[in-house]
């Protein structure tokens, strides 16, 4: 170990003239260092200069060097430009310890009226102290003990005992103890994060000098790595794909190389935190895990997160896999499948929790190949299936097909029965709703199913759900039913009815017709004709008054209202009237009212024809423009047709 150099000055005195001697003399000052330490290389320096102590550096001259409490000359050494003489000194490894006085003379040079000085100076040799260290090699982690043992020795090889030894960590004072009467020092430290940081570390012992007992200041140095101990989450063999509702255990071991670490885990759930475990001593812990509510039908990732702390890294663990579950289907057919019509299945689907299952559900009958479909969306257990089934009639086998990956049963087959269902027609009647007591009444009827016209059906006729007569439909699927009203007044219900054959897979149909017996029938007028004739400037309008019990009344008073002014026509045969009315001055919507009185056998009836008028028809009225004429008639009240089977009945 080097120290700084020892340093004197010598002063000077200067001559005025030439002839005069220096009366003061020059002065040696040694260097501020003071102390020595044996075995060391020791560099002493003086500085010559004359006038004082800021004068003229005096260069080439000799200066002397002596250990004046040895008694011995230590070498020579000439100035420099500067005025400085520096002497190497090797202190000897047996030299005395303590305060030795060191001595600078310069002998004067009577040639430069020099005059002679000397300079002392005290310093203490030391003796070289040895400091040797043992520590913990490789790498620490957080909250590890670093393990240090420092060997004191002084250069005769003797320990130094019962004396102070300090640990630092970039000026961070970490340990202080005494050594032991070996010399020896013994540090556990802890590695914290008061003093050290993850990578690096520089850490230094030092033995302070000891000036009472000539210990020189000694210090080692050496670098630890701290980095965190990596951890790891094992998991036993999970399987990949869980039933809903199941029940498991999973064994969680978490741990570093050198054993199990006591812990926290956080479990997710598809990202989001789920519970909570502490691993014990061991590592160990074990994750009771429900497929419940929390689990959709699907893929899942639950994640085991150890979140660490300064000692131990992060580590994270995910698992894969799939939660499945049988699914109940149930389907509702709220009446008979009927071919080439259109039905709706209620469909059913949930799964082991009574929660929806999305998915696409398929309808597949069997028997012929259709297939219809429908998507179940997640906010709901039920769904809509069209069905319109085609032939043949009879047992289909059906099933319901539900598309999901993650379902373990995805059919149900069922067999149901297609009907066929006639329809029936009036094609004409005699009546219109309303019947004279007694009165004979005829239905053309027309009979069809899904193949067409629907030959040789039994057809029934009811009366109040009563049957008063039955039939056959020809090879054209047609019929004519005739009966008698009842006697009595009232309203009564007819139905043409066709009833069911299960062997050929047919279903009873019916059609009903409301009819009114009464003595007093309703009548309407009902327009077929009309024209304008310009020259007589009216509008010529033809129609019938028809008895709604199917008579052409003749000699029916009707009075009629049109525009401000009324008039009175007799029906003439057949229930025909004719109408001459005038046209308007302005283009517009005009009504025609007409009312028929009542009579012991006709009720009181009225209505409204509305008529449109252009202005194109008024001005041909008048003798000017084209012959082309338009009247636009809507009738009030219902139009009907003129039955081609009637039977008149006096009124």
């Amino acid at each position: 170990m080097k120290f700084a150099p020892l340093g004197f000055v010598i002063l000077v005195s200067t001559v005025l003239t030439i002839l005069f001697l220096v009366s003061s003399a020059p002065s040696v000052e040694a260097q501020s260092e003071n102390v020595g330490i044996r075995g060391d290389h020791v560099t002493i320096s003086a500085t010559l200069l004359q006038n004082g102590t800021y004068g003229i550096p005096v260069p080439n001259q000799v200066i002397e060097f002596y250990d004046q409490t040895q008694n011995l000359f230590l070498n020579n050494g000439t100035t420099n430009h500067v005025g400085v003489a520096s002497i190497e000194w090797n202190i000897p490894l047996d030299y005395p310890l303590g305060p030795t006085i060191l001595n600078a003379t310069y002998r004067g040079n009577e040639s430069l009226f020099l005059s002679p000085s000397c300079q002392l100076v005290t310093i203490t040799i030391l003796s070289s102290t040895r400091l040797t260290i043992e520590y913990e090699q490789g790498v620490l982690a957080p909250e590890d003990f670093l393990s240090i043992e420092a060997l004191i020795l002084d250069d005769s090889l003797n320990p130094i005992q019962y004396d102070r030894v300090s640990v630092y960590c970039d000026n961070v004072l970490l340990a202080t103890t005494i050594t032991d009467i070996s010399g020896r020092a013994l540090f556990s430290i802890h590695c914290n994060d008061s003093w050290s940081i993850l990578g690096e570390n520089t850490v230094t012992v030092i033995y302070e000098q000891d000036l009472e007992n000539y210990h020189s200041r000694a210090e080692a140095l050496f670098t630890i790595e701290i980095r965190q101990v990596s951890s790891q989450i094992f998991i036993e063999p999970f399987p990949d794909k869980l039933i809903l509702c199941d029940e498991l255990d999973i064994d969680i071991v978490l741990s570093e190389t050198a054993g199990g670490i006591s812990a926290e885990l956080e479990i997710f759930l598809d990202g989001n935190l789920m519970t909570t475990i502490i691993t014990d001593n061991y590592g160990n812990a074990v994750l009771n895990l429900d497929i419940d509510e929390r689990f959709s039908l699907g893929s899942h990732i639950i994640q085991i997160k150890y979140s660490g702390n300064n000692r131990y890294q992060e580590s994270i663990e995910n698992i894969h896999f799939d939660v499945t579950s049988f699914v109940f289907i149930n389907y509702v057919i709220s009446q008979p499948v009927i071919i080439n019509y259109r039905n709706e299945f209620r469909v059913e689907v949930y799964d082991m929790l009574s929660r929806s299952v999305n998915g696409t559900i398929y309808l597949i009958d069997h028997t012929n190949g259709n297939i219809t479909s429908n998507s179940i969306t997640r906010d709901s257990t039920e769904l809509l299936i069209p069905f319109q089934p085609t032939g043949p009639i009879g047992l289909h086998n059906l099933s319901i097909e539900l598309e999901n990956l993650f379902i373990l049963n995805g059919s149900k087959f069922f067999s149901l029965v297609v009907w066929s269902l006639p329809t029936i027609e009036i094609l004409n009647t005699n009546i219109f709703h309303y019947a004279s007591p007694h009165q004979e009444i005829i239905f053309l009827i027309h009979l069809t199913d899904f193949l067409g016209n629907a030959s040789f059906k039994d057809i029934q006729l009811l009366l109040d759900n009563k049957v008063v007569l039955s039939s056959l439909t020809d090879e054209n699927g047609k019929a004519v039913l005739t009966t008698d009203t009842p006697y009595e007044e009232g309203t009564y219900n007819y139905s043409i009815f066709c009833p069911e054959n299960i062997s050929r897979y047919e279903l009873d149909t019916k059609l009903d017709y409301q009819l009114i017996v009464n003595k007093q029938i309703p009548t309407v007028l009902n327009l077929y004709h009309y024209e304008i004739i310009p020259p007589l400037q009216i509008i010529l309008i033809k129609g019938q008054i028809i008895c709604l019990n199917g008579s052409l009344l003749e000699g029916i008073n009707v009075k009629l209202r049109w525009l401000s002014t009324e008039e009175f026509s007799t029906t003439q045969e057949r229930g025909e009237v004719t109408l001459r009315l005038s046209i308007p001055n302005i283009s517009g919507n005009y009504s025609l009212y007409y009312e028929i009185g009542p009579t012991p056998n006709l009720t009181n009836s009225s209505g409204t024809i509305n008529l449109f008028i252009d202005h194109v028809s008024i001005l041909a009225s008048q003798g000017v423009g084209i012959g082309g004429f338009v009247v636009a008639l809507t009738v009030s009240s219902t139009l009907f047709m003129i039955p081609i089977i009637r039977k008149r009945y006096p009124m």
